[in-house]
């Protein structure tokens, strides 16, 4: 081999080989937006997101629960209106939702109303009541806001239904019906279960008649789809809500029976598309009717914990009785956790399982699933021990993206934030420094949502107290989540961290194992050659 082929084939072969590059160290990205409260809790309270700007109550320690709202940075963080003046609350933790520009939402000005319907632009001036629809002291309370057909729908206290078009003229009771709950719009129709007929027996039951109904938005355009009678254990509370678990123009939802257990179904907004989908049994000795969790969206695939006989089990469904089935089989002594909400990113799910004695859990993992055996796995994070009548770690997330998850698991010891994609396999921790769980409500943090360029969440911390605090969005990427980071020292990231396959563990290029046989290939035939010469 002459000199210079074997200069070609050295620069040939280094060209495949990785360079090295400094991985920026993990710092811990969380910071505090504002100490609203200084000294004491804001308990900060999502009511709606509005592009750069989240809307929410807090208490400021001096004027009560009210209206803020915040972009982020502390100037920009600010108590919209006193709305009850001095120091009574005008607000409480209800929700509300932007329409058209405007927030609307429940308030209680004082003066002797009650919590009633009202409108916020976002300044002090542009906040007012709307309508008092319960004249006097007497509140409406009113929530589960929907858009739906150029109007804003909402229920009041009673469960009647209700629209408004932002004007005191303009709202209005909707339909003669009572006891309606979660607003729901699906293939052009609002859709919503009324509860009636209330029967309670030995004060530890009682029997609904549960009403699913369609409409159009006016009152003689809304009729009814379908009706179950509904047996629920009093200490289980008030029967399910209608779910917000819709996708592929299909909602799903549970009824609550007897001795039989519970029901999953769905329906379309139509008579002939709302169909039983499987049921699931109660579970012997328990004491509880309710085998079947609340279904969660994973990109079109429902999964929902309910019973495969005695034992609970993962299920997945596509919407029909045949495509509705359990997704494995669990190790022995192994069970997905029973009312424990799943999280979900992409096309998979996050889930606790637990091993127990009778009725205590000794041991708890979390897994995830893709609704493939094969892609069913427990994820290798360490989860504190659980003693015989411990608590349960708590378990939520937020998409940050629809391919990124946000994902905080609260344990005895404290809460830990992770970060995943729905191709990464596992999970990356997010530092923040001095998160801790609280007790009471307030000991979860509370993941608000993305809003431009950040992740609002409200923290406890054990400087500040509850507050609002804000995680940006560019601190949650990491080495597999298939976004070149150059801050991170990344050169290229193909959302794994499979080796031999052009992108290292490490986000750096390597020789691919077709690079690699290609230029063993032509080191064998350069070699041949030269061997002939």
């Amino acid at each position: 081999m002459s000199r210079s082929h074997s200069a070609a084939f050295s620069l040939t072969v280094l060209a495949f080989l990785p360079s090295r590059a400094a991985v920026a160290p993990a710092q811990s990205p969380a910071f505090l937006v504002e100490d609203i409260n200084v000294g004491g809790n804001a308990d900060p309270w999502l009511f709606a997101i509005d592009g750069d700007t989240i809307y929410f109550s807090a208490d400021d320690g001096l004027s009560g629960r009210e209206l803020w709202r915040s972009d982020g940075t502390a100037v920009g963080t600010r108590r919209v209106r006193d709305i009850w003046p001095g120091s009574q609350s005008g607000v409480s933790y209800g929700r509300g939702l932007v329409w058209n520009g405007v927030l609307y939402f429940g308030a209680n000005g004082g003066g002797g109303a009650g919590t009633e319907l009202c409108r916020s632009d976002g300044t002090e001036t542009g906040t007012w009541r709307v309508k008092d629809i319960r004249l006097g002291a007497k509140s409406s309370l009113p929530q589960s806001f929907t858009e739906f057909g150029g109007a804003l729908f909402f229920t009041i206290q009673g469960g009647e239904l209700w629209r408004t078009t932002g004007t005191e003229a303009g709202t209005a009771r909707v339909a003669n019906l009572v006891g309606v709950y979660d607003l729901l719009e699906l293939n052009g129709v609002l859709l919503w279960a009324t509860y009636a007929n209330y029967d309670c027996v030995d004060e530890a039951y009682c029997d609904y008649t549960t009403t699913l109904w369609r409409s159009d938005g006016t009152g003689p355009g809304t009729t009814s789809i379908a009706t179950f009678e509904e047996h629920v254990k009093l200490d289980q509370g008030y029967p399910p809500l209608f779910p917000k678990t819709t996708s592929n123009g299909l909602n799903y939802f549970r009824v609550l029976l007897d001795d039989r257990g519970s029901e999953l179904w769905r329906t379309d907004g139509t008579a002939l598309g709302t169909t039983l989908l499987m049921t699931s049994p109660t579970s012997a000795g328990s004491g509880t009717q309710d085998g079947l969790g609340q279904p969660i969206d994973a990109n079109g695939t429902f999964f929902f914990r309910a019973r495969d006989g005695a034992e609970s089990n993962l299920w997945r469904s596509d919407g029909t009785a045949a495509g509705t089935f359990p997704v494995t089989d669990f190790p022995t002594g192994r069970v997905p956790a029973e009312y424990y909400e799943m999280v979900a990113v992409g096309g998979s799910v996050f889930f606790l399982v637990y091993e127990y004695i009778l009725y205590d859990p000794i041991h708890i993992e979390l897994w995830r699933s893709d609704g493939t055996p094969e892609g069913t796995f427990p994820v290798d994070i360490d989860l504190d021990p659980v003693p015989n009548g411990s608590s349960i770690p708590q378990l939520g997330g937020i998409a940050v993206d629809p391919e990124k998850l946000l994902l905080v698991v609260c344990q005895t010891s404290g809460c830990m934030p992770w970060v995943t994609t729905a191709s990464y396999p596992g999970l990356v921790p997010v530092p923040f420094d001095g998160l801790i769980r609280g007790s009471g409500l307030d000991g979860f943090p509370d993941l608000f949502g993305a809003s431009g360029d950040l992740v609002f969440l409200a923290a406890r911390e054990a400087a500040s107290g509850h507050e609002l605090w804000a995680l940006p969005t560019t601190a949650l990427s990491f080495c597999g989540d298939g976004a070149v980071d150059p801050g991170r020292g990344e050169q290229c990231d193909d959302g794994n961290l499979e080796p031999d396959d052009g992108c290292s563990v490490t986000c750096i290029p390597e020789p691919s194992a077709t690079a690699l046989a290609a230029c063993a290939l032509a080191a064998t035939l350069l070699l041949r050659a030269t061997r002939r010469h």
